[in-house]
């Protein structure tokens, strides 16, 4: 999940960030719609989890129990991300991105949330950790 940083080069090439968190997000996203919260905690792991209005949350036991929480609703979703800003800045990497999730429940698609991803990586022991994660909703 979180590759190696090139002790050569010293830190990720530009693509190279925006390749870490797009696939970080992605991996997010399918983790949402496949509700299952073991993978989400494995992501977060190491993150501060700020969700909504909810109280931070830290350490993967207590991110994995907050969306086995959140997913009793057992709807299938679909969470679309876009308009991904990422700013590296030697050891950390910052990312805003925009989200939908849509409700596949009913006869057509219909969006239920739009809000946005905004979180940070950060560089420990020659990896990148996900460090923060916050989802924000409109």
């Amino acid at each position: 999940m979180t590759p190696a940083r090139s002790s050569a080069a010293g830190a990720l090439p530009a693509a190279e960030h925006r390749h870490l968190i797009e696939n970080a997000l992605a991996l997010y996203c399918r983790a949402m719609d496949e509700h299952h919260a073991p993978a989400a905690a494995l992501l977060l792991a190491d993150a501060r989890l700020h969700f909504k209005d909810q109280p931070v949350r830290a350490g993967a036991q207590a991110i994995a129990d907050f969306y086995a929480a959140a997913f009793q609703n057992p709807a299938p979703t679909r969470h679309l991300i876009s308009n991904i800003h990422v700013q590296a800045d030697g050891l950390q990497i910052n990312y805003l991105a925009r989200y939908q999730r849509w409700s596949l429940a009913g006869t057509q698609p219909a969006c239920e949330t739009i809000g946005d991803y905004q979180g940070l990586f950060t560089s420990a022991s020659g990896r990148w950790v996900w460090s923060e994660h916050r989802v924000l909703q409109y």
